[in-house]
């Protein structure tokens, strides 16, 4: 009987010891986290599975009138704006396979890039320059400020109470502290006659800006009533936007044809004149965005979804290339 109790005993001890080690390995288990990539196309907003870079799937789209543009993401809901109506799009993509229209507002012109700080979305809005619109209800976004520039703006970037611009003009900062009434502090306009000033990028106390001039220019803003350009690289193609991270520019371009063009990366961490580390020109490229995370860019671009390992910026690979019927104007990318 006692040796009955005893086996008895042992194999609850290890059932049990069993039991826990399982229990740790599913606690310690993040397959569940997707990485996804919000694509804006036209007549749609395609969303894609990219949590292994290598091999990119489509899991789910939803359908938007003409042609979307621009794209950023904010807990379950994807923004959007339209190449061809001035409108701006919320989209429910709480399930991702299956993302609803949920809601929108109109722009006082065709909306470009765009930018997400807390309860705002701040839209770079072409001809009108800066629109600023309330998110907090999601399904009912309300324009309630803007700051018409003069040029045709189209990069933007948001750093404290600051908004960037970068139109084809001028370089402007814009105190958006007061979202019904912002106004401009400071601005440099000495691109020159060739120039056309289209993406920012912002960092603490320097600011880095694309000029489809082949040039990508550094300016010290810790005046914002004063910007002063304070560094430059020239690049063969004609730059379209910047990501910044860990004291790396990453750059695309295209070259002399628009159906080709390259990838940059410009150490800017401990000198703001950007100096380049390495660059690649991949087989099928024409970049529109990109974004960079956990080394890796994600480029949308007009012939597809282009995927490039940047671990080491001076020996850049691609590792994907998605060729869907249309291609992609922006890129946001999340975890979920």
């Amino acid at each position: 009987m006692k040796k009955s109790i005893l086996l008895i005993l042992v194999l609850l001890l290890l059932f049990s010891l069993n039991s826990c080690k399982k229990k740790s390995v599913d606690n310690n288990d993040d397959s569940d986290t997707v990485l996804l990539a919000y694509l804006p196309s036209i007549l749609s907003v395609r969303i894609y599975d990219i949590t292994n870079p290598e091999t990119p799937a489509e899991v789910g789209s939803v359908y938007v009138a003409n042609s979307a543009r621009g794209v950023a993401v904010k807990n379950n809901y994807a923004y959007v704006t339209n190449y061809n109506e001035p409108t701006f799009i919320t989209i429910d993509a709480t399930d991702y396979e299956n993302p609803q229209i949920a809601g929108n507002c109109a722009l006082p012109e065709l909306g470009y890039r765009i930018e997400i700080v807390g309860n705002y979305a701040y839209v770079a809005c072409t001809y009108s320059g800066l629109s600023i619109i309330d998110i907090s209800e999601p399904e009912s976004p309300v324009v309630v400020g803007g700051y018409d520039t003069p040029g045709y703006c189209t990069g933007i970037d948001i750093w404290g109470d600051y908004a960037y611009i970068a139109e084809d003009e001028a370089f402007r900062i814009i105190d958006v502290s007061n979202k019904t009434s912002p106004t401009e502090v400071g601005s440099w306009t000495g691109i020159g006659t060739l120039g056309s000033l289209n993406s920012v990028a912002v960092d603490g106390n320097y600011a880095y800006l694309t000029d489809m001039d082949h040039t990508v220019r550094a300016f010290d803003i810790s005046d914002p009533e004063s910007p002063e350009l304070v560094g430059q690289e020239t690049v063969g193609g004609g730059p379209v936007d910047v990501y910044l991270t860990g004291g790396i520019l990453y750059m695309v371009d295209w070259a002399d044809t628009w159906v080709n063009g390259g990838i940059h990366a410009f150490d800017v961490g401990g000198d703001a004149d950007p100096y380049e580390l390495g660059n690649y020109t991949p087989a099928r490229f024409s970049a529109n965005n990109l974004v960079v995370r956990d080394g890796y860019a994600y480029i949308s671009s007009a012939l597809g979804l282009i995927i490039i390992d940047i671990s080491n910026p001076a020996d850049m690979t691609e590792v994907a290339f998605l060729e869907p019927d249309f291609g992609f104007n922006d890129i946001a990318v999340q975890s979920r």
